[in-house]
């Protein structure tokens, strides 16, 4: 699945929650103000 995401909903939402570190180190790597970023996930089969 692949969502397109506001770079600065990014930022907020890793500032706000419980990520992962990985999660904080990519949007540690933004500006508010750079493109939308592209979240490409697996999703787990039962």
């Amino acid at each position: 699945m692949i969502a397109m995401i506001d770079a600065y909903k990014f930022i907020q939402y890793a500032r706000t929650n419980n990520v992962s570190d990985k999660f904080k180190k990519i949007a540690d790597g933004l500006k508010e103000t750079d493109n939308p970023v592209l979240v490409r996930v697996k999703l787990k089969s039962e």
